[in-house]
């Protein structure tokens, strides 16, 4: 209950976050489409990061800032998003010159994240716009991140299915604990929690079978680290079963028996046959 409030509370922050950037950057876009005969341009005029764990930087990337005008234009950067820059314009462009902008990546949250790198002048006129999109990633994560079992028999254990726990950081991980709420649910955890992964891109295998006693027989798996930072991971269960088709045959399904009392019966006799082609 505690894990699932949690991610609710997290999710939720995150959309707050995310609304937050995507009415900015549309500002942004129509102020920069209005502004577009400034003398002042940027190249590239986007960037995008790769994958980056939450919480650490990125290389950064440069972006030169041109003055295509005959005389020094005052300039001042403004990030938004969870990105960062440092630059040698020392505030102004002379004229026709130019300076880099180094760009850098410390996203704070999960999923995706649009920012922007805005260049204005003295007046807060926007002069020069750069659209910045980057992955946050979490410390640990598992793939897939749910395992669907169909077309099961109740009481009868499934086929294995398997997920793999993969280390991001540049840092060796140990996986501190998997669990799962649902009992009908059996786990091998393989090497995950007697070995370290390592590095970055290490993994290790989870399989999971169920053996369900009802149609509807979900759950899911938790998965705890020490990476810092790292948040708990849940993989989704979910299971749909049928009744299936009984192995055995009966010749009487009843059996009525009258007799004076304090006396014993003469016995009848049932038949239990072996429909199926295996031994029950």
């Amino acid at each position: 209950m505690r894990a699932t409030a949690f991610a609710a509370n997290t999710s939720a922050s995150s959309f707050s976050k995310q609304l937050q950037r995507v009415l900015l950057l549309s500002a942004l876009f129509v102020a920069a489409s209005v502004n577009s005969l400034a003398q002042i341009t940027v190249s590239p005029a986007s960037l995008t990061f790769a994958a980056q764990v939450i919480d650490t930087t990125s290389a950064a990337k440069s972006v030169t800032i041109t003055n295509n005008g005959g005389s020094a234009q005052p300039i001042v950067v403004t990030m938004s998003g969870d990105y960062t820059e440092t630059d040698n314009c020392s505030g102004s462009v002379a004229g026709g010159g130019s300076c880099t902008a180094k760009i850098t990546f410390a996203p704070t949250i999960v999923g995706s994240i649009k920012g922007a790198a805005s260049i204005d002048d003295n007046s807060n006129k926007l002069l020069a716009f750069v659209g910045i999109t980057g992955t946050g990633q979490a410390p640990v994560t598992t793939a897939p991140a749910s395992l669907a079992f169909t077309g099961g028999t109740i009481g009868t254990i499934s086929a294995a299915k398997t997920f793999k726990i993969t280390n991001n950081t540049t840092s060796s991980v140990t996986i501190t604990n998997i669990t799962t709420n649902a009992p009908d649910y059996t786990i091998t955890t393989g090497t995950c929690l007697t070995t370290p992964l390592a590095s970055k891109g290490k993994y290790c295998t989870v399989t999971v079978q169920v053996t369900p006693t009802s149609a509807v027989d979900d759950g899911a798996i938790i998965i705890t680290d020490n990476a810092p930072n790292a948040l708990p991971l849940a993989v989704k269960l979910t299971s749909a079963a049928t009744a299936g088709t009984s192995p055995v045959s009966l010749s009487k399904t009843s059996l009525i028996f009258k007799t004076l009392s304090g006396t014993t019966s003469a016995a009848q006799t049932t038949t239990v046959t072996n429909t199926s082609a295996s031994a029950v």
